[in-house]
Parts: C-alpha cells; sequence; structure tokens
C-alpha cells in the first residue's frame, strides 16, 4: 500500500464524514469502496484495533439489540444506538490512517 494510496482512503473517509447526507444513506463505510482490493483490506487491518470491534470484519460493529450481521442488514447504519458505534468506528479510522500516513 503506497502512501498515495493511503491519502486516497483517508480522503474517502473524511469525505463521508463531512458529506451531509450520508446520515439519510442505509451503506456502511465499506460500501464507499468500488472494490475489494488493497484499499479495503488496509481498512480492514484498523478494525480489531478498535475497543468496540465486533470480532467479525464484514461487520465490524457492535450492536446491543441483534447479531451483528442482522443489525448491519436491518438497522439504520447512521441512526440511533449503532449509527453512534459507526460513527466512532469510521472517527477511529480517520485518526489511525492519519497516524500511519505520517509514520510512514
Amino acid at each position: 500500500m503506497t502512501k498515495s494510496d493511503k491519502h486516497k482512503v483517508l480522503i474517502r473517509l473524511i469525505a463521508l464524514k463531512y458529506t451531509p447526507d450520508f446520515l439519510k444513506e442505509d451503506a456502511g463505510i465499506c460500501n464507499r469502496f468500488k472494490s475489494r482490493g488493497a484499499r479495503i483490506k488496509y481498512v480492514y487491518s484498523f478494525f480489531s484495533s478498535w475497543p468496540m470491534f465486533s470480532g467479525i470484519p464484514l461487520f465490524p460493529v457492535p450492536s446491543k439489540e441483534r447479531d451483528v450481521q442482522s443489525a448491519y442488514m436491518r438497522c439504520r447504519c447512521w441512526h440511533g444506538e449503532y449509527g453512534k458505534n459507526r460513527k466512532s468506528l469510521l472517527n477511529y479510522l480517520i485518526k489511525e490512517i492519519k497516524k500511519d500516513i505520517k509514520n510512514t
């Protein structure tokens, strides 16, 4: 993963955070990446160090109401307690990727 690729990931995550309409969408963070290649694997690499990580990379956000896959499929991704957790993950990814780029 080049530094340029890491910057592209970071830009996409920051854009997601500051896009006013993203709260209306039910797509998760990973859906923002068109391919399942190196960039998404890079994002996945930070999940396990997030304190709230569910333990399942495809569904990293925990849910108190249901299993994590059902929560993703049936909940509005950016609303309620589940949405709060998703925003926490997004902020965590931005912070950690900034640190990683700085140390590269």
